[in-house]
């Protein structure tokens, strides 16, 4: 950032003429010298910030060149809302009326920008004062106005995607009762038996990690499932484990449940590029819901990790529709992937909260914790917040529909800092402490990504 002693000095007027902005069409030759003269030039490379939305500045700007993007934080994401190019004033509601910035302006490419300090503007004509006063609070009040406008725009989006997906719910469970969804609903195989007993074990808070451990030790076809998984290149460990106990000790109780329900799962779908793709997120997302539900000091790990496991059962429906049903995919895409999700673990015989909580996945993305059913609301926010952090790190993505993330944070006793915060400094740092038994994906993204807390 290069910056001249006055915007007058440096200028380079063409043809005798200085630059008039807009918002200076009513200042005479004389007084836009003045105000030239009193403000100073800054040139601004591609990423630099101009001004920060919180901070209590008041100087002004007006853009001679260059485009600058304008954004605001909304709970803890940054979203683009404008573009302001030549001839456009940053800071004037500050300015106008001496509070905080509400925007943070960034050049999108290199920038010439006037900046104008409110001691500068001060030493101007009362006259010209007034003038460039009146000129900037109507800006000021345009853009204040464009802005509530849009903050209700979002909340009507909100609103409207909350009864969309509510009348997809309905659409759904109408198609559940046709012959065609029900026979394939009924085709998929049922979880193996260790996987029903397992889950209707992780649910029971009573159940204790070393029972849930026991069970899989004494059952040979369980420790053989393990013993393949630890040997596979999904953990890519550098020698072959041979021994059952030093895999429990390795992988730790934890890991070994969500290996042998995602082992459980995968049985009833075919082993497709996409199938593996989903079981994959599910497996990531049921680690990062195990340490959220530790930092939280919720009592249900084990059984926030089995929801968030079978979570996308419903996308994988949707994949075997499509799959027996080429003709009709486009109908099938209509469907409701949560409802077919709670409707097949229904079918499972599984309990009826788990299946709940897969039912409303989707809703804390456009609803706030007070529209939820209070009973599930825990899971829900374990499960929600799970899901944006696997955007954020596996994805390496922002995950848009995160406006209510910190509500369901406070729900789990976690104070509101927004996602990108939540992400660096909570669950990167858990991750890393067992990088040692996380799947390559996932170890690969803590090593590449820039949450990446070593």
């Amino acid at each position: 950032m290069a910056v001249a002693k006055t915007a007058l000095e440096n200028a380079n007027p063409r043809k005798g003429k200085l630059y008039r902005p807009p918002a200076f069409d009513d200042l005479s030759d004389k007084e836009l010298v003045l105000f030239y003269n009193v403000s100073r030039i800054v040139n601004f490379n591609q990423g630099d910030t101009i001004i920060r939305q919180g901070d209590t500045t008041r100087s002004f700007f007006v853009v001679l060149s260059g485009s600058i993007g304008i954004y605001r934080d909304f709970d803890g994401v940054q979203r683009e809302v404008d573009k302001m190019g030549r001839g456009s004033l940053l800071g004037e509601i500050s300015f106008v009326r001496n509070t905080p910035r509400s925007a943070t302006a960034i050049a999108a490419e290199p920038a010439r920008i006037i900046e104008v300090s409110s001691g500068a503007f001060e030493t101007l004509p009362v006259k010209t004062q007034l003038k460039i006063f009146k000129n900037a609070a109507a800006i000021a009040t345009d853009r204040v106005e464009r802005m509530m406008r849009q903050s209700m725009d979002t909340e009507n989006e909100k609103e409207l995607i909350y009864d969309y997906i509510c009348k997809k719910q309905s659409k759904t469970e109408n198609a559940l009762s046709s012959d065609l969804i029900q026979d394939i609903l009924n085709k998929i195989p049922k979880l193996p038996m260790y996987a029903t007993q397992l889950t209707a074990k992780l649910l029971d808070e009573k159940t204790t990690p070393q029972e849930v451990g026991d069970s899989i030790k004494s059952d040979p076809s369980l420790a053989g499932i393990v013993m393949k998984m630890v040997n596979s290149s999904f953990y890519n460990f550098p020698q072959k484990i041979a021994d059952l106990n030093r895999a429990v000790v390795i992988l730790g109780f934890n890991n070994l449940f969500q290996i042998v329900l995602q082992e459980g799962v995968k049985n009833t779908m075919p082993q497709t590029e996409d199938f593996k793709k989903l079981q994959t997120r599910s497996y990531i997302t049921s680690l990062i819901a195990n340490e959220i539900s530790c930092l939280s000091t919720r009592e249900k790990s084990g059984s926030n990790s089995t929801i968030a496991i079978l979570h996308d059962i419903g996308q994988s429906v949707i994949l075997l529709l499509k799959k027996r049903n080429p003709k009709i995919s486009a109908l099938i895409d209509s469907l409701d992937h949560t409802k077919l999700g709670a409707a097949l673990l229904g079918n499972w015989e599984l309990p009826e909260s788990l299946c709940k909580v897969v039912q409303y996945q989707d809703y804390p993305e456009f609803s706030p914790p007070t529209k939820l059913p209070g009973e599930i609301l825990d899971e829900l926010s374990v499960l929600y917040l799970s899901r944006v952090c696997y955007a954020r790190l596996v994805d390496d993505e922002e995950h848009d529909s995160s406006s209510f993330f910190n509500d369901y944070a406070r729900v789990l006793n976690f104070t509101g800092q927004g996602p990108d915060a939540f992400v660096k400094e909570k669950i990167v740092p858990a991750l890393l402490k067992i990088k040692d038994r996380l799947p390559q994906e996932l170890k690969y993204s803590l090593q590449r990504g820039h949450f990446n807390a070593s």
